[in-house]
């Protein structure tokens, strides 16, 4: 019989907790892990486990990708040399992945958990060990049951352990959602970046406080949780954009650093931008929301090292990709920034490093997001919603409706709905996920018993085949 150890990790009764003690926290971000003595992974290892046919599908293969290029950068990157290490955690490292083939479970439990690491573990599919973290990724549409919670009321992921069975061993392991729209947390509308947060977010966990509630606690803050808990109780941000950021192009869990008494994911300040061999063109570019735009990055002739390329302090709702990450003296690569639809328009500076060795260099883009620039596909259809705001009472119900209408001359398509940004005080349901063009469709919000309150707006996104449009909804929890 398996004794599995567990810890709540983004249930819902973590995100109702930053939903209360937002007025607080806005006042004073305050934190402080304390070690309780138990067990730390000092030398974490991670492999990936991805259950079902869904990653074998070219949007799976794409998802996968994404995933196992974030494993080795974040483990080998300042969240964990910069951060974790403060807890202990001295490296880390990323060791394998692979896939379980069968159709798409519509529900996965703790013991399903359990059951896959043992297989695979036994099969020699994965790389055991004391100090391994076993990572398992669901499909989309996929929803996870623990103890008693659901990612369907926003569970997103979780770590555990139990004593493997032959061994008689810590077996340590993850679950994370393919957390999207309503299914598990949806911070910015992009499966990739939820999942990659969540898995920032359970790995943190999982290496400073493993044996959470089986013998003596690691790090822990006894109001604020884990180390990657701590974000989501002091956010103020009802679209939880305040929980996260980007590093090395990927969205990654803002973590609690004692040393610096902050929110951090050990991004050091980027050198001045004054290099004489690494440039960037344009420098200044303006992007709509909704599209992208494609940079040159470039080594001069004259350069002497191959430089591996990466983008700090990238502004929240946008992505970056580089075709190359490294470039010889003399090449050139492209830099592609996409930028969500649910954007806020703004000017901020980020910065694109070349590095080899102990040499790094450093240039500075100015990117303005907004609606009058960039290649963003004129949309062929807008939204409107009757109303956009309403009163409700805790447990009470309130509807709107959202009618769409073509635009220009060309073949009308489907439009495929989704609710983004839905705090979990709120259960927002849709008559149709998918309508056609000069269809509505009902919007049904219910505030939960003990919802805060206070105003919430939820974004509504609508995509056909050439563009999104998304429109703002807000209700206010009145008593």
């Amino acid at each position: 019989m398996l004794k599995a150890c567990y810890i709540w990790h983004l249930t819902l009764a973590a995100v109702l907790v930053a939903v209360s003690i937002t007025l607080a926290a806005a006042q004073s971000p305050q934190a402080l892990l304390v070690d309780k003595g138990g067990r730390v992974l000092t030398d974490p290892t991670v492999s990936a486990i991805y259950v079902g046919d869904y990653w074998n599908t070219s949007q799976g293969l794409a998802d996968q990708a994404h995933i196992d290029a974030f494993l080795p950068a974040w483990l080998k990157g300042l969240s964990v040399t910069a951060v974790l290490s403060q807890y202990r955690v001295a490296t880390a490292s990323f060791t394998s992945s692979d896939k379980v083939a069968g159709a798409a479970p519509f529900e996965f439990t703790d013991d399903d958990a359990q059951a896959l690491v043992q297989q695979e573990l036994a099969a020699g599919r994965i790389v055991s060990g004391d100090q391994a973290v076993h990572v398992i990724y669901l499909p989309p549409g996929t929803f996870l049951t623990f103890l008693g919670n659901s990612s369907a009321r926003k569970l997103a992921g979780y770590h555990a352990s139990f004593i493997g069975p032959l061994t008689g061993k810590r077996v340590y392991y993850a679950v994370v959602v393919y957390n999207s729209g309503t299914n598990g947390l949806d911070f910015n509308g992009n499966p990739q970046n939820n999942n990659t947060i969540i898995t920032s977010r359970v790995l943190s966990g999982a290496f400073t406080n493993p044996d959470a509630r089986q013998g003596t606690a690691g790090w822990i803050d006894d109001v604020n949780g884990e180390v990657g808990d701590v974000a989501f109780s002091l956010s103020a941000d009802a679209s939880l954009a305040d929980t996260f950021t980007f590093q090395n192009s990927f969205a990654v869990v803002l973590l609690w650093s004692n040393k610096d008494e902050k929110l951090d994911a050990g991004t050091a300040t980027p050198p001045p931008a004054t290099s004489t061999v690494l440039s960037v063109t344009p420098t200044n570019p303006t992007i709509a929301q909704g599209a992208s735009a494609t940079l040159t990055v470039s080594n001069a002739e004259t350069a002497t090292d191959t430089l591996t390329l990466a983008v700090n302090q990238l502004p929240a709702n946008v992505t970056a990709t580089f075709a190359d990450t490294e470039i010889a003296p003399g090449a050139s690569t492209t830099l592609t920034l996409t930028v969500d639809a649910a954007a806020a328009s703004s000017t901020s500076t980020f910065t694109v490093t070349g590095t080899a060795g102990d040499t790094t260099e450093s240039v500075a883009v100015t990117l303005t997001i907004g609606t009058g620039g960039g290649a963003a596909a004129q949309a062929d259809f807008s939204l409107t919603a009757t109303p956009t705001s309403q009163d409700v009472i805790r447990r009470g119900t309130v509807t709107f409706t959202v009618t769409s209408a073509k635009v220009g001359d060309g073949e009308a398509s489907l439009i495929k709905l989704k609710a983004l940004h839905v705090r979990s005080a709120l259960r927002v349901s849709l008559s149709t996920n998918r309508m056609a063009m000069g269809e509505s469709v009902t919007v049904t919000v219910r505030p939960t018993k003990d919802a805060p309150r206070k105003s919430y707006e939820f974004i509504l996104k609508g995509s056909s085949d050439r563009a999104d449009v998304s429109i703002p909804l807000t209700v206010v929890v009145t008593k």
